[in-house]
């Protein structure tokens, strides 16, 4: 009795295992990847490529359109400086201080510009189309999987240019403008209060501009060329980790966090 309760248990187990494997498929690992990933079922592949473009767009959105709000709430703050310079009697410092807060103003044009042209261009719309036009990838599974593991990695890549040394170099150029041009007009100042307020807002306006471009730069979307990685490795678990977006208020700024 004992003995025919141990066959049929062994039969079951095996045609579980035999039907768990035959019930999987499996797809050749891009170039990166290893065996790791190769032996993981295309499902699998699938879904977290999906759910990781999502994340990204999602977040990707938000840092273009905060970084937008941020950009137009100093353009409008600069302006109005400007403006009350402009209406101000102050005989000595009036026009030095309507020069630097006009050159602040087209200066901060900058921020919006760079969000809305290089915030990262996530393809998970793509990704999605061709889900849906592929019966969810049941017609031709590694087929489907090979192009949405090209559309991730041009993410990615997308995402590394954007968030590489080339945007702390073009900050700093930027900013070294910024200053050049006060400078230029505090060396050249013959008045001593002049040349004072001059220095003085070409420090103070530089140190904010810095402020607000590592800021930027620091929240820019990075998410998919390390989700990327972790696929190549086949490292498939979902991470959850906490992302920071500026995003202006009516008070200032305020930095959102989402986990």
């Amino acid at each position: 009795m004992a003995a025919n309760i141990a066959r049929v248990a062994w039969y079951g187990v095996v045609v579980l295992l035999a039907t768990t494997h035959a019930g999987a498929e499996t797809c050749a690992a891009p170039t990166g990847g290893g065996s790791a990933l190769a032996a993981i079922d295309v499902r699998e592949r699938i879904e977290f490529l999906r759910h990781s473009a999502d994340d990204q767009a999602r977040y990707a959105s938000t840092w273009k359109w905060a970084w937008v709000g941020v950009g137009g709430a100093t353009f409008a703050a600069s302006a109005a400086l400007t403006l009350g310079w402009v209406a101000g009697n102050d005989p000595v410092v009036r026009d030095a201080n309507i020069i630097d807060n006009a050159v602040v103003t087209s200066f901060s044009i900058l921020t919006p510009t760079v969000a809305l042209l290089f915030a990262p261009r996530i393809r998970a719309r793509a990704m999605g189309d061709l889900l849906r036009q592929t019966g969810d990838g049941a017609a031709g599974s590694c087929l489907v999987l090979a192009r949405m593991e090209e559309l991730f990695m041009n993410d990615a890549a997308e995402e590394a240019f954007t968030a590489s040394w080339l945007s702390q170099v073009a900050g700093l150029l930027v900013l070294g403008g910024l200053f050049s041009i006060m400078a230029t007009e505090a060396a050249t100042a013959s008045n001593t209060q002049i040349r004072d307020a001059h220095w003085r807002n070409a420090i103070l306006d530089t140190s904010g501009g810095l402020v607000l471009a590592e800021l930027q730069i620091f929240t820019q979307p990075s998410g998919a060329v390390g989700a990327y990685k972790r696929y190549l490795k086949g490292e498939l678990a979902r991470k959850t980790r906490a992302t920071f977006t500026v995003v202006p208020t009516i008070g200032g700024l305020s930095v959102a966090a989402s986990f």
